[in-house]
């Protein structure tokens, strides 16, 4: 009775075919679902667009170099514009979704609140603009500081530098704060640090033993602090940070180009670096656009993920959290472990890749 037993067993095991019984001992690999949290609406769109470009020309190409990781990624973009005046309210999409690692933030003002609600969560996060003293697995704010000095230092022989910034500007501020660091600690001194002049037609006082000015804010209010330097008889070299890297970055022809104006950032498209290179090919497959410092961020963003996933074997937060806070953030916009970056020439015909910084 016993024997007829386990052969009717047999029989019907076999009619059912291979894949029932292999089903529950099958190993499935982790699943990485990464939340790409940018604007995607209003009016910082563009920039979250380009971002989220980046991060799929990455995807594309990871398709057809190592299809197998490419199947374990998933990318989930998230508007961040609803939630920017209430940052915490995000948390709510990120869990519903079921993200294990974020993306995010384009702005210090944006970062860092984003980076306080996802610290309460334990989800690792990868930002353009969080501050070193928030909740960031890798950050990119404090490597440009010490860039824009190293440039300074090295490149300009310029020890002595004024500093000029928007006083009400939380990314001027924290470039301010980090910049004076940096810099001082290298052995650079600041002969004055002030804010921009209220008065909209006065040139900022530059002392005349400045060797350079370090201006320290978005590009727009920057040009014009350029052109009353050029026009007062200023003519020590300029430099600028990442924020002068956008559409439209020209100066007037002339004077105020003289004897160099640079900014300093984490990409330009004529780089020479090989993976620059590979992203310039995968970006251009995808998209007509002209790639920026925020499309490069989204494609190294997600190479930094597969990175860390091809070493894991886990899909749980707190395994990516520790993993990618020991290992070293060293991609071709970022690195823990060196400074890293990019001069940019800046004239009348907008800008012309100069030279690398810390390598």
């Amino acid at each position: 009775m016993q024997l007829r037993f386990f052969i009717l067993l047999f029989i019907s095991l076999s009619l059912m075919g291979p894949n029932l019984a292999a089903k529950p001992f099958a190993l499935t690999k982790p699943k990485l679902r990464v939340g790409l949290v940018v604007p995607l609406t209003g009016a910082m769109a563009p920039y979250g667009e380009a971002v989220k470009k980046g991060a799929e020309a990455f995807m594309k190409s990871l398709e057809s170099e190592n299809p197998e990781l490419s199947e374990q990624m998933t990318l989930i973009p998230i508007d961040a514009t609803p939630f920017i005046s209430n940052p915490e309210e995000v948390v709510t999409p990120i869990n519903r979704e079921r993200v294990h690692l974020v993306i995010g933030g384009l702005t210090t003002s944006q970062a860092n609140p984003l980076a306080r609600a996802l610290e309460r969560i334990q989800k690792p996060f990868i930002s353009l603009a969080a501050t070193k003293e928030t909740f960031a697995t890798c950050t990119m704010v404090g490597t440009l500081a010490q860039s824009i000095s190293q440039f300074a230092l090295e490149n300009l022989n310029a020890s002595r530098v004024t500093l000029l910034y928007e006083a009400q500007n939380s990314y001027s501020l924290t470039l301010k704060n980090q910049f004076t660091q940096a810099f001082e600690n290298q052995g650079g001194q600041l002969i004055t640090s002030s804010p921009y002049p209220q008065n909209p037609i006065t040139s900022p006082p530059i002392a005349p033993e400045s060797q350079a000015v370090v201006i320290l804010g978005y590009f727009k209010d920057a040009k014009t602090m350029i052109h009353r330097l050029r026009s007062s008889g200023v003519d020590l070299p300029i430099i600028g940070p990442d924020s002068w890297d956008t559409e439209g970055a020209r100066l007037h022809k002339g004077a105020d180009v003289k004897n160099g104006v640079y900014y300093i950032t984490h990409f330009h498209m004529n780089d020479p670096d090989p993976e620059v290179k590979r992203f310039k090919g995968a970006f251009q497959a995808l998209s007509s656009d002209k790639a920026t410092v925020f499309s490069a961020w989204g494609y190294d963003g997600l190479r930094l993920s597969a990175r860390a996933l091809s070493a894991l074997k886990s899909n749980r937060s707190e395994v990516w959290l520790k993993k990618l806070q020991t290992m070293p953030c060293s991609t071709f916009l970022a690195s823990k472990n060196r400074n890293q970056g990019v001069a940019i020439a800046l004239d009348q015909n907008g800008d012309r890749f100069y030279k690398r910084i810390g390598l």
